[in-house]
């Protein structure tokens, strides 16, 4: 069984060696005390990443083109997908249990709006 078969969520986030963009599956080092991140890519190579730039994304979390939507596991960084609905742009983020998009301090549900992802923060 692979970890697809599994319908296990994907994570994203910034490796702080490279700065770019990781997305795979989250393994933490708790361990030492600290607040340390992994995610390990499908070809198995771990990337420390920073843990503000933390993004999930589940299985049927997808915009209206059936593109996958990470959201901001983070409260205070806009480092989810950037949305676009109508004439609107917002981030991507899990606040209070919901997946929602944020814009200019209001909220909507991701899954009822016709949200697009048209760029990843840099």
């Amino acid at each position: 069984m692979t970890k697809e078969q599994l319908d296990l969520p994907l994570y994203r986030g910034k490796s702080i060696k490279t700065k770019q963009y990781i997305e795979g599956y989250l393994k933490t080092c708790i361990d030492t005390g600290a607040n340390v991140y992994w995610i390990q890519t499908k070809d198995w190579i771990d990337y420390q990443i920073d843990p503000m730039s933390l993004c999930i994304s589940f299985p049927d979390m997808l915009d209206i083109n059936g593109v996958r939507v990470f959201a901001s596991l983070s409260t205070s960084y806009n480092v989810g997908d950037i949305m676009k609905d109508d004439s609107y742009y917002g981030s991507a983020k899990y606040i209070n249990c919901e997946f929602v998009v944020e814009y200019e301090n209001c909220y909507d549900n991701i899954s009822e709006g016709n949200f697009e992802v048209v760029g990843v923060p840099e």
